[in-house]
This record gives structure tokens, sequence and C-alpha cells, in this order.
């Protein structure tokens, strides 16, 4: 693990563009603008599955007859807004059943969109702004739980005094890109070397999060004959 002030980094990315000398520091507007654009970056980075290093679980309780459920700060469910979900279960009576993503355009066929049961199969995820909203269906009737796992987003940076403590392979990742970013911000051209070296550093830790993927099937195609232990012991059968 890495540790590095915010300010530190800063000065480091500067100087990779020559914007400023060895031992030279930043204005206070300067390093303000620049935390803003390291910042910016990381928001940008959070869309992007592989430059996330962890996920996150989150558990919330359902309310029996609701089907929807906002979720962020000040929604029904309090927690993180998730960017997507990378998967979900139900915990019904101490045993637990995986819920399956849908689409919009799925979710549109299903006739009973109200109809009830105590474990819910499918689920679809709008990922609107501030608050999230995930839709359950069938509706539960109980009040059991549903767990998320999603990426945990980065952080702001709340000032150029924060201490950040980078995992490996970051620092120099970041200290790179915010170099890149920095550029056009002082109309300076960016040394190619240091272009490589954002990209590498990059996609390094990029494979380093790459995990293994579970292949999943379109509940549509899936026969009408064939049934789940969630639907069994549901009743939706």
């Amino acid at each position: 693990m890495a540790t590095i002030v915010a300010l530190d980094l800063i000065k480091s990315s500067l100087r990779l563009i020559n914007a400023i000398a060895i031992g030279e520091t930043p204005t206070g507007q300067e390093a303000t603008d620049a935390l803003r654009v390291l910042n910016n970056l990381l928001e940008v980075w959070n869309t992007e599955n592989l430059t996330v290093l962890t996920t996150e679980d989150q558990t919330f309780t359902f309310v029996p007859g609701q089907a929807s459920y906002t979720i962020g700060p000040g929604g029904d469910w309090v927690g993180t807004r998730p960017i997507q979900i990378a998967s979900a279960y139900t915990r019904y009576q101490g045993t637990d059943f995986p819920l399956q993503e849908v689409t919009d355009d799925w979710y549109n066929l299903v006739a009973t969109k109200n109809q009830q049961s105590q474990i819910p199969l499918w689920f679809r995820y709008e990922a609107d702004f501030p608050l999230a909203t995930i839709t359950l269906w069938p509706v539960p009737d109980v009040a059991s739980t549903m767990t998320i796992t999603a990426n945990k987003p980065f952080g702001p940076v709340a000032s150029t005094a924060a201490v950040l403590n980078l995992a490996p392979g970051y620092e120099q990742a970041l200290r790179y890109a915010l170099a890149v970013h920095l550029a056009p911000e002082y109309q300076v051209n960016v040394p190619q070397i240091v272009v490589d070296i954002a990209k590498g550093s990059k996609a390094q830790i990029k494979r380093a999060n790459i995990k293994p993927q579970v292949a999943r099937f379109d509940p549509a195609i899936v026969s009408d004959n064939c049934y789940s232990l969630g639907q069994f012991l549901g009743g939706n059968f």
C-alpha cells in the first residue's frame, strides 16, 4: 500500500508535464483547480469496472407489498448508490436465493407486475441520479432481505491536505493519468513517455482487477416448464 498527500501527488503530476519545476509549489488556486481535475478523474474511473479495486455488499430489508425502492443517500434504502450491480440475492428463512437482473424490455412484458411471493426472482435496476431504483418481481410479501454486490467507488478527495491510501500500482497510475488530464489546463503538450506510462499503468491495474465471469442467461428465453428452487418454494410455478 502507498500513502501520499494529495498535494504531493498533484505536484508530481505537474512536474511530469513541466508545468512546475523541481522544488516549486503550485499556487493555492492552481492546487485547488488540480484537485478538481483529480476528483473528476476518479469519478470517471468509478464508471469503469476494472479500475475500481474492491466491491462492497449492502443488505436492505423489503417492505411487504412494495415492489420498488430508491437507493442512495436519503432513499428508501440508505446506502451507496451503485453504478452497476454485479450480483444480488435474497435471503428467506435462512436460505439465500440468487436474483437475476432483467432489462426494461423484459420487465415491460410482465403482465402481472403486482404478483406477490415470499421470494422475488428478478430485479430491474434503473441507475437514475441522485437516487437509483430497484424494482422486484414478484413483489415480496414478507420482510426478507436483499443483498447487492457492487463496485465500491472512490470517494472524493476532500482537500489538497488529504492523505490517500492507495493499493499497489494505483499511485503511479493516478500520477501519470492526472498529468495527462492536467496538461490542457496549462496548455502544454504531454511527453509521449508520460502518455505511454499512463496507459500502461492503468491497463496493469485493470488486468489485476479482472474477476472470473459467470455465464448468465436472459430469463425470457427459459422454457415455461423450467422452474428454480426459489419459484418452487415461493409458489410461482
